[in-house]
């Protein structure tokens, strides 16, 4: 059965379909989970990873696959899952950490006042962080994956292989190309420069 074919029958509410997308993106997404946690500085002893797979499988069927239903077929549906899967487990990490933030006194804070940064380096840290996010977003779902395995979750490139299902030698290239996409969006007298040359 094609990705579209899936997604229709997923949406149609066929939980046969549901199983099928399950049972074919469950060990990709608890791969995606795994290093999403580890990167968010998740102890595994904080969270189980099959159970924030779990979760993440029935986020997707809330409200009907409303998730689901915001697929577009010009790129294949595990990449499509799997960018969700990343960013669901990037939001349970951040919320691990915030409740651990939370949980600790006061008096237990690392950070001095006297070395706190300037209210500018954060503000521009938080400007240079949104314009960035603009330009992930700008991007192809492909891109999108392999921006986010490589660089949000910090993927093993074996592990980026066997998920994406192409060679380094490939991996390398895409990734290669996809920093020059962001470069050129991110500057775009840098693209108009490569334009006249």
């Amino acid at each position: 059965m094609d990705d579209r074919a899936i997604v229709a029958r997923c949406l149609a509410g066929d939980g046969a379909a549901w199983r099928l997308l399950h049972e074919q993106l469950e060990a990709l997404c608890r791969e995606i989970v795994r290093s999403a946690l580890r990167r968010g500085a998740v102890l595994s002893g904080e969270v189980d990873v099959d159970e924030v797979t779990q979760d993440f499988f029935e986020h997707l069927a809330e409200s009907g696959g409303r998730r689901l239903g915001l697929y577009r077929s010009d790129a294949p549906l595990r990449h499509y899952v799997a960018v969700l899967a990343s960013n669901f487990a990037r939001a349970r990490a951040d919320e691990i950490r915030r409740r651990r933030v939370r949980e600790q006194s006061i008096d237990s804070v690392s950070e001095p006042v006297s070395r706190a940064r300037p209210a500018e380096e954060v503000l521009e840290h938080a400007e240079s962080r949104a314009r960035l996010d603009a330009a992930v977003d700008a991007l192809a779902p492909a891109d999108r994956l392999l921006f986010d395995l490589l660089f949000r979750d910090g993927v093993e490139v074996e592990a980026a292989c066997r998920i994406l299902r192409i060679s380094a030698n490939a991996l390398y290239v895409r990734k290669n190309r996809l920093k020059e996409r962001l470069r050129d969006s991110l500057d775009p007298s840098r693209r108009a420069a490569r334009a006249r040359a």
